[in-house]
Order: C-alpha cells, then sequence, then structure tokens
C-alpha cells in the first residue's frame, strides 16, 4: 500500500471529503441500480428505482459518509490508520445503516430483490460498502490516490 501523504491532511477539512465520497456512492447507487433495479429485479417503477439510488441514496450517504471522514479521520489520518478508519465508516454508515434501513423500506416496495433474495441484497450491500471504504480511503489518504482525484477536479 503506498505511503501517507500526511501534507495532504494539514490542509484538509471535513468539506474536503464530501466531493470524492459523493462521487463514489453515486457510482456504486449506479451499478446496484443496474444490476438488481433492472437487471435482476426489473419489476417496478424505472423512475421510482432511480430516485431511490442515486437522489437519495447516492447523494445522501456520500455527503454524510464523507462529511465524518473529515470530522472523525483527518484530524488523526497521520496515526497511519486513516484507510481502517475510513472504511469501518462506510461499513457502518452504508453497509450496516443504510442497509438495513432500505431493506425494510423494499421488502415492502420490492424494487430491488428484499423479497426475494434477502441474503443477496444484504451480503452484497455489506460488502460493496467494504470495498467502497477501503476506495475512498485509498483515494484520500495516499500519494497516488490523492494525486487521482486532482486529476479529476476534486
Amino acid at each position: 500500500m503506498p505511503p501517507l501523504d500526511t501534507r495532504f491532511h494539514r490542509q484538509a477539512s471535513g468539506n474536503d471529503m464530501v466531493s470524492p465520497s459523493l462521487l463514489l456512492t453515486t457510482a456504486a447507487e449506479l451499478i446496484i441500480l443496474l444490476v438488481f433495479g433492472i437487471c435482476l429485479f426489473p419489476n417496478g417503477n424505472l423512475v421510482t428505482k432511480v430516485l431511490w439510488t442515486l437522489g437519495l441514496c447516492g447523494i445522501g450517504m456520500g455527503v454524510i459518509s464523507g462529511w465524518l471522514v473529515g470530522q472523525l479521520v483527518v484530524p488523526f489520518a497521520n496515526s497511519g490508520r486513516a484507510i481502517l478508519a475510513t472504511t469501518l465508516i462506510m461499513t457502518g454508515v452504508l453497509g450496516v445503516g443504510c442497509n438495513a434501513l432500505c431493506f425494510v423500506v423494499d421488502r415492502h416496495i420490492n424494487h430491488f430483490g428484499a423479497q426475494n433474495a434477502p441474503a443477496l441484497w444484504l451480503l452484497s450491500g455489506l460488502v460493496l460498502s467494504v470495498i467502497g471504504g477501503v476506495v475512498l480511503g485509498s483515494f484520500l489518504f495516499t500519494s497516488p490516490g490523492q494525486r487521482f482525484l486532482k486529476s479529476i477536479g476534486l
């Protein structure tokens, strides 16, 4: 794993974490929409599915998780555990909190398969959040990740 670039952390604020988090959660929700909402479970209103995944979940989770990383990880990023802490935050917020809430909602409206494949629903949400946390932490707290974010204007 590339070393942490501590120069970044002295200048970073919580707001600096929101845009990369928002990009990552929206991309993950787009994958969920395509795989679960269109391919595996095509029944239901597509507009509602898009609003739920990209609007509510993608934006809401991205802002909240990015803000939490900015407040809870950046001040202590020099500890070398920033990627792990980011992964734990993303897993808690997305993989446990949002996943459980959306699971309960989807059990009633059945847009994404919570009724038909509950284990797949819960496991995929948990796995995606862990992967997302590692990716976000790597983007935010390594020199190559920071160079990538800078190259795309974040």
